[in-house]
């Protein structure tokens, strides 16, 4: 439970302002958003794998844009598990 007491000759502004910080600190808003409906397994990983190869791309362009040379961390790109080698088609066929 987030918690504010007024200062005397407090504004009610700065008031609420520090109950939005806290608010967001505690992670309140995140959680209803999250429990608002239900995810199975499977797509919460799939959304968790997403987010990591966003996060990942954007590091890598960053590092690009600073142009260093040497980065911190490998890079990472996604797996070619579906793709032939022999022809570089998916193995799926596409309707």
């Amino acid at each position: 439970m987030v918690e504010v007491t007024l200062k005397r000759d407090e504004p009610l502004e700065k008031a609420l302002r520090r109950f939005k910080k806290k608010y967001e600190k505690a992670g309140i808003l995140k959680d209803i958003k999250r429990n608002a409906y239900y995810l199975k397994p499977s797509e919460e990983k799939r959304i968790k794998r997403s987010k990591a190869m966003r996060r990942i791309r954007r590091n890598n362009m960053l590092a690009a844009r600073r142009g260093s040379g040497a980065r911190r961390g490998p890079v990472h790109t996604r797996s070619s598990s579906r793709t032939s080698t022999t022809t570089g088609r998916s193995s799926r066929p596409s309707y």
